[in-house]
């Protein structure tokens, strides 16, 4: 098994601010970290015929956060390196996926080289519990913010047996905003023998997002 956690992020600034020398090390960091890393253990699970990998992603990666562009940028490339590496490692009984943390407590600032003091800090989180639409931030609906546990429950799951028929798949850790929101699709979804799929006549039972139809010509 491999995980993939290495992360950092850089102080609040516009995308347009940000330094070549920052933008490459976020990039470094957090995208091509994990490249190197499979490069090293991919062939032993090829030989093993079976592995589970999990990088950690997070909301960052579909949503636009304020102020932190290059963070949000490496995110969404981890995404889509996600599922292209699990389509490619699939027929060697190898599953890829991604953890997709939200608003979580952890010490990437402090850990980026980005301090903080302890009333800011404070203030950031009451503010992502609240949210702030004018950031794209709509808050916490279950009233805490995660705590590193609850993203490491996520990784154990994607690690385990029980989920050997789950890949490429971006599983969101957002306390519950997604179905509140109904603003995203769930995360995954696996056949069943006890459930039939969707027909026609009957509407998915997660939300849709509502889509414009374009206007005639």
């Amino acid at each position: 098994m491999l995980v993939n956690n290495a992360g950092i992020a850089l102080p609040s600034m516009s995308i347009v601010d940000v330094e070549a020398t920052a933008w490459r090390r976020v990039l470094d960091v957090n995208l091509k970290s994990m490249l190197f890393c499979c490069q090293a253990v991919v062939p032993s699970m090829i030989e093993a015929r079976g592995g589970r990998i999990v990088n950690t992603g997070s909301t960052a990666a579909r949503v636009p956060r304020w102020e932190i562009g290059a963070y949000c940028v490496s995110k969404a490339a981890v995404l889509h390196f996600t599922r292209c590496l699990a389509m490619e490692l699939a027929q060697y009984g190898i599953t890829v996926n991604a953890v997709g943390p939200g608003a979580t407590i952890t010490n990437l600032r402090r850990n980026s080289g980005v301090p903080e003091a302890a009333g800011s800090a404070e203030a950031r989180r009451q503010a992502q519990l609240k949210g702030d639409m004018a950031t794209f931030r709509i808050g916490v609906p279950l009233g805490r913010l995660g705590e590193a546990q609850d993203q490491a429950n996520a990784i154990a799951f994607l690690a385990s047996d029980e989920a050997s028929y789950i890949s490429g798949v971006h599983l969101r850790r957002r306390a519950a905003i997604a179905v509140l929101a109904g603003t995203e699709e769930p995360s995954c979804r696996s056949d069943s023998s006890s459930r039939s799929a969707p027909s026609r006549e009957r509407a998915p039972s997660w939300p849709r997002r509502t889509r414009l139809a374009a206007p005639m010509p």
